[in-house]
C-alpha cells in the first residue's frame, strides 16, 4: 500500500491568491494569546468609558436642575451661605417652569452630543486607518474626559472611542469568532465618572496597535502612476479626508440601490432611535411625575441593567434555541427583532399610562426585556446584504440613528414642557409618542422580505 506524501502544490497560474478558511483559522498560542489580550483591555476601555457615562447621569442632571432653579427662584437659595447648592433638591424645583428648561437643555444637550459621532466618523476612521487605532483611542478618551469643557472635536466623543475599541477586537479576532453618592453630594458621582473615564487613557499604555502592515508591493510592478497615487494617499491630508468622504456616500448609495433591505432596516433603526433617546430622560420624568429624588430615580438604572443582564443571558437564549427548531437563522433573528420591538412598545404603552410607580417599574422591565431587538435586526440585516456588504450595512444604521438621535432630543423636551401644561394623563405623553414609533417600527420591519 502506498501512501501519498503531502507535498505543497506546486503553484499555477489557477492557484488562488488567498489563504484556505481553514489556513486562515491556524493560530499560533502566541497569538491567540495576544489576541485574549488585547480583547480583555479593549472591552475594559470601552465597558470604562460606558460607567463613566452613566454613573454621571444623574448627579449631572441634578446639578442643572440646581443651577436653573437657583436662576429662576433665587429666594429657594437664600438660607444658602456663599450660594452654595444644597445636597436636596427642595420641592419648588420641581415646578414646571423649572422642569421645562431642564428637559429642554437636555434635549439640546442631546442633540450637540450627536454632532461629533455623526461628522468626525468618517475622518477618524480614516484616521486609524493611516496612523493606527491607538492614537485615534487616546485622542476620542481624552475628548470624552475634556467634554464639560466643550471640546469633543478631539476624538470626536464616547462613540469614536467605543467604536475604535471594537475595531481593535475586530483587527486580533476572526469574524467568526452603572446612587446611593448623590445622597451626601452630587458632585461625587460626577467626578466619579470622569475619573473612570481617565482612568481609561491609562489602559490605551497597555494596548498594542493592531492596524495591519501595509503590504510592500516591488518597484518595478508598480506603474508610475499608481506609486504616485499610493503615495499621496497614504498621507492623511485633508484632501484625503474629503475624498475618502465623497467615496464613502457615493458607496452608501449605490448600495441603497442595490440592497433596498439595508433603506427598510435603517427607517426602521431611524424610528427606534426615539426609545434610546427617551430611556435616560425617564430619571427626569419619574422625578417630576412621583416626586422622587433623583438618586431614588437612578436606581431605574440598576433595574434595568439587571433585567437586562436576564434577558440577554437567559431569555434570549433559550427563545433562539427553541426557534431554531423551525425556522432559519434568518427567520428566527427577524422573529426575536419583531418581538422585541413589541415588548419595547408594550413598555411604552405601560409608562405612558402610569399613575402609580410600579407601573412604570413594569414598562421599564420590558424595555430591559426587548434589549436584544438592535442586535436581532442587525443580525438580520448582515444575513440579507452579505457580508461583504456588512461595514456599508453598519455605516448607514449608524448615519440614521444618529440623525434620529439627533431629533429625538428636542423633540422629548417639546413633549414633556406640552406634558406638563396639559397636565393629567398627558404627563405621559413622551410616551406616548415612543409608542407610537415603535409601531412604525414594527410594521416597517414586516416589510423585510426574508426567504426561507
Amino acid at each position: 500500500m502506498t501512501i501519498a506524501s503531502e507535498q505543497p502544490e506546486t503553484p499555477s497560474e489557477t492557484t488562488s491568491l488567498l489563504a484556505e478558511h481553514n489556513e486562515l483559522l491556524v493560530q499560533p498560542k502566541s497569538v491567540t494569546r495576544r489576541a485574549q489580550q488585547v480583547l480583555f483591555l479593549a472591552c475594559l476601555i470601552a465597558v470604562t468609558v460606558d460607567i463613566g457615562n452613566y454613573i454621571s447621569v444623574a448627579p449631572q442632571l441634578q446639578i442643572f436642575e440646581l443651577n436653573i432653579c437657583q436662576r429662576l427662584h433665587p429666594e429657594v437659595f437664600d438660607s444658602n451661605p456663599g450660594g452654595v447648592l444644597p445636597s436636596v433638591v427642595p420641592s419648588a424645583c420641581k415646578t414646571a417652569d423649572v422642569q421645562g428648561e431642564l428637559a429642554l437643555l437636555k434635549g439640546w444637550m442631546s442633540t450637540f452630543d450627536q454632532l461629533p459621532g455623526i461628522i468626525l466618523a468618517l475622518p477618524y476612521g480614516l484616521m486609524a486607518d493611516r496612523v493606527g487605532r491607538k492614537p485615534v483611542l487616546f485622542l476620542s478618551l481624552a475628548g470624552c474626559v475634556l467634554q464639560e469643557m466643550a471640546i469633543r472635536i478631539f476624538g470626536g466623543g464616547s462613540q469614536i472611542a467605543t467604536s475604535v475599541a471594537f475595531t481593535i477586537i475586530a483587527d486580533v479576532f476572526p469574524v467568526e469568532k452603572r446612587a446611593w453618592l448623590m445622597s451626601s453630594n452630587a458632585w461625587i458621582p460626577w467626578m466619579l465618572g470622569l475619573a473612570c473615564e481617565f482612568g481609561s487613557l491609562f489602559t490605551i499604555l497597555l494596548l498594542p496597535e493592531t492596524k495591519p502592515e501595509p503590504s510592500v508591493n516591488p518597484v518595478n510592478d508598480v506603474q508610475p502612476e499608481t506609486a504616485g497615487h499610493l503615495k499621496l494617499s497614504s498621507a492623511f491630508t485633508w484632501a484625503s479626508v474629503v475624498h475618502f468622504v465623497r467615496s464613502q456616500f457615493a458607496q452608501l448609495h449605490e448600495f441603497i440601490g442595490e440592497y433596498p433591505s439595508a433603506l427598510v432596516i435603517s427607517l426602521a433603526f431611524l424610528f427606534s432611535s426615539y426609545g434610546i433617546e427617551a430611556v435616560p430622560f425617564m430619571l427626569q420624568y419619574v422625578s417630576k411625575r412621583f416626586s422622587w429624588s433623583l438618586a431614588e430615580a437612578s436606581l431605574l438604572i440598576c433595574v434595568k441593567g439587571i433585567i437586562n443582564c436576564f434577558a440577554l443571558m437567559l431569555v434570549l437564549p433559550m427563545a433562539t434555541k427553541i426557534l431554531d427548531r423551525y425556522l432559519s437563522p434568518v427567520q428566527r433573528d427577524l422573529r426575536v427583532a419583531i418581538g422585541c420591538a413589541c415588548l419595547l412598545m408594550a413598555a411604552f404603552g405601560f409608562m405612558s399610562m402610569a399613575s402609580h410607580p410600579a407601573v412604570f417599574v413594569v414598562g421599564v422591565a420590558l424595555v430591559a426585556l426587548g434589549g436584544g431587538f438592535s442586535a436581532a435586526l442587525r443580525s438580520v440585516g448582515s444575513a440579507l446584504v452579505g457580508s461583504s456588504h456588512v461595514g456599508l450595512l453598519n455605516t448607514t444604521i449608524t448615519l440614521t440613528q444618529g440623525v434620529g438621535l439627533m431629533i429625538s432630543g428636542p423633540l422629548l423636551a417639546g413633549l414633556f414642557r406640552a406634558g406638563m401644561a396639559w397636565e393629567g394623563a398627558w404627563m405621559g405623553l413622551p410616551w406616548m409618542a415612543g409608542f407610537i414609533l415603535y409601531a412604525a417600527t414594527i410594521l416597517t420591519v414586516y416589510c423585510l422580505q426574508v426567504q426561507s
